[in-house]
């Protein structure tokens, strides 16, 4: 790509991505407004946010500086209004399950977002950027008349990130290595980032407390600043306010750090005399840092991960930092290796589709925490479930048949995973002609209970219209292709999640199974989000797990 384009592009992401916003792709709009309409808005609705950050009684504003924080309301009616303080941001809004409109620095003040279809509905604003040098402000939401507060129930898990840019999102949304700081800065998504994307498989809230170039011991290249675990304690990256808040008490901490401790070599008049030392150096405040947070959470468990080979120096240290804590008696550590890795965003780092790779790859560590986590989460349905999956959500669709075109849509399915989207452009003779096909990649026995959990929409749909999709689910992948778990759907331009359940026969290799939809029945736009398989084991009651 031209150097002068991408920069050009770079530049439109940061100051000028709020046009988007006034755009109609999903019915309704964003628009700043004068100050003297703020009169028109008189009721200020709930406001839950998630991260850390400082509230003014006062203003009812949120002073926040730590990536990946959100804000989150609900209410009945059409139409709603939030408030944006000082400091350059890029945000994320959300209305219930469509994808997010990206506001790029918009300007302080009133924002009104209209033409939503009457009813209930969910808005969720998510900063994206990372502002390690400036903090910024969020000033709530607001009805006017028409509009009626409702209750944000409350989410049954609490996850936490620690780490550094990996963690961040850093430059996630580049499509390039060679990058400067202000295209670094504008494709930024720590709503798009891992974090997001493990706690989605949860519904979990989150907190990413992670900053870009810092270490356990030892910043990138050996730069200034306060290491992660000595800005870790507090609210503000000042320093002036220790962070405290009896309402967050994570079941799961995740942490990743290392990269910058490591990746460069040391250099003259740092602390430590050769590699050994450092390696050392950075176990020994791990270790303590790890049962810091122990003594903060007394219940959580911890997934300690780093991208590296497993026979890696990072790798090598980590691995002494678990042999540590285990000699400390802490056993509710479980560490993970991601590997080949493309890193193909700013700077040689994970991209979005790495960040679903190390997402899939956490969450069956996280699930496993949940479920020794004690009461609290023995009843979880999401961690009972992700240790029962038997395909991997982030396997692509792959899409078949004539008369059809395809498009992939990173960030645009539920829970952060990408949409397909799938223009059936005529009918097809028979329903099976054209359709989309996935795989599993686990064995399935004789008496198994089996789910399939597929999301779909029809984003052309008007309200209240609906187009059938026939069939559905896990068969044989060859002939006959006999079915185990299939089932229809009812779609509408919402994203739904559709469920099919079955009992297998006998026993199947990973191989001779596959996962279908079938599209040919009519002419349409079918995005397809994730699908997931759940080997419940012999005689498991699906009932309460499925919903109707």
């Amino acid at each position: 790509m031209n150097r002068n384009y991408a920069l050009a592009l770079a530049i439109a992401l940061a100051l000028a991505l709020n046009l988007v916003a006034t755009g109609t792709a999903f019915g309704w709009t964003i628009e700043k407004i004068p100050e003297t309409e703020s009169a028109n808005w008189p009721q200020t609705l709930e406001t839950r946010a998630t991260g850390r950050a400082v509230t003014n009684a006062e203003t009812g504003e949120w002073l926040r500086q730590w990536p990946g924080t959100y804000f989150e309301t609900a209410f009945s009616g059409d139409r709603v209004a939030f408030r944006i303080g000082a400091g350059d941001v890029i945000l994320d809004v959300r209305v219930d399950d469509d994808a997010p409109v990206i506001l790029g620095k918009p300007e302080p003040g009133l924002y009104q977002l209209t033409g939503l279809a009457p009813g209930d509905h969910r808005l969720r604003v998510d900063v994206a950027s990372e502002n390690q040098g400036w903090t910024t402000i969020f000033g709530g939401f607001f009805a006017g008349e028409g509009t009626r507060a409702l209750p944000l129930p409350a989410r049954e898990v609490q996850l936490e990130f620690i780490g550094d840019s990996h963690t961040v999102g850093y430059a996630n949304r580049s499509w390039q290595r060679e990058c400067d700081n202000d295209e670094v800065w504008a494709t930024t998504a720590t709503s798009r980032g891992i974090a997001p994307l493990a706690a989605a498989a949860f519904d979990a809230d989150y907190q990413v407390n992670a900053i870009s170039g810092r270490g356990v011991v030892r910043n990138y290249g050996g730069g200034d600043g306060d290491t992660l675990p000595q800005a870790y304690p507090y609210t503000l990256f000042d320093k002036t306010r220790a962070y405290t808040d009896a309402t967050w008490s994570p079941a799961v901490i995740v942490i990743a750090l290392g990269t910058n401790d490591f990746s460069t070599p040391l250099t003259d008049g740092e602390p430590w005399q050769d590699r050994a030392a450092l390696r050392e150096a950075y176990a020994d405040r791990y270790m303590r840092f790890v049962l810091d947070l122990r003594e903060r959470h007394p219940d959580a468990g911890f997934v300690l991960w780093i991208a590296d080979r497993p026979e890696g120096e990072i790798s090598t240290a980590l691995q002494h930092v678990v042999d540590k804590l285990a000699v400390r008696g802490e056993r509710r550590v479980e560490m993970v290796i991601v590997s080949d890795l493309e890193m193909t965003a700013c700077h040689w780092h994970p991209g979005q589709a790495d960040n679903q790779r190390v997402a899939t790859a956490l969450n069956g560590a996280i699930a496993r925490q949940l479920a020794a986590a004690g009461s609290g989460n023995e009843d979880s349905k999401a961690a009972q479930l992700q240790q029962r999956l038997a395909n991997n959500p982030a396997t692509p669709w792959n899409v078949y048949g004539p008369g059809q075109v395809t498009e992939v849509l990173p960030g645009e399915g539920p829970q952060g995973f990408p949409a397909f989207r799938v223009d059936v452009q005529s009918k097809a003779a028979n329903p099976w002609e054209i359709g989309t096909v996935n795989s599993i990649e686990k064995p399935i026995a004789k008496d198994d209970v089996i789910v399939v959990a597929l999301w779909l929409r029809a984003p052309h749909l008007a309200d209240g219209e609906t187009t059938e999709i026939p069939s559905f689910g896990l068969s044989l992948s060859s002939p006959p292709y006999d079915g185990i778990a299939g089932n229809s759907a009812t779609v509408t331009h919402q994203w739904q999640q559709f469920f099919a359940t079955g009992t297998a026969g006998k026993n199947f290799s990973a191989s001779e199974l596959g996962l279908g939809v079938h599209l040919g029945n009519a002419a349409r736009v079918i995005d397809l989000g994730p699908v997931r398989v759940f080997n419940l084991g012999p005689g498991a009651d699906v009932s309460g797990l499925v919903g109707d």
